[in-house]
């Protein structure tokens, strides 16, 4: 049989504890270093967020603000009733394109939130720690 395939195969069989132990005891430097970056992520999604909302309240002061100049003005039961509905359509516009902003946003925070675990956890060195410990 040749040596330099058993040779690595011997080596893989031997039971290193210290290794396997230093892996698992890295593991909580890893679960805190995951969860703070998790919540970096969540802290830039609510920032987003909190800008939608900006944007969403200044564009409805600028709105709003328009049309009480307008009312102020001279104007007749037809102009009332046209602003009136003007008013009611850009709100509801303004609000779906509110909601679906801040759920897009969301997602967007969700899905950052998620990749951390993936990202950050050193699973190859983990999951050799744990075969180390079941098989002795």
């Amino acid at each position: 049989m040749d040596m330099r395939l058993t040779a690595p195969m011997a080596a893989q069989a031997v039971w290193q504890p210290f290794q396997a132990w230093s892996a698992l005891l890295d593991l909580p430097r890893q679960h805190s270093t995951m969860a703070s970056h998790a919540a970096c992520a969540m802290f830039s999604g609510f920032e987003a967020m909190r800008g939608i909302q900006e944007k969403a309240a200044r564009q409805a002061l600028q709105h709003h603000g328009e049309a009480v100049a307008r009312l102020q003005g001279r104007c007749g039961p037809m102009d009332v009733l046209s602003i009136q509905l003007d008013l009611v359509r850009y709100d509801l516009e303004a609000a779906a394109a509110y909601w679906q902003q801040l759920a897009a946003a969301a997602l967007q925070m969700q899905a950052r939130v998620a990749a951390c675990g993936c990202e950050l956890i050193d699973s190859d060195k983990l999951l050799e720690a744990c075969a180390a410990f079941e098989t002795h």
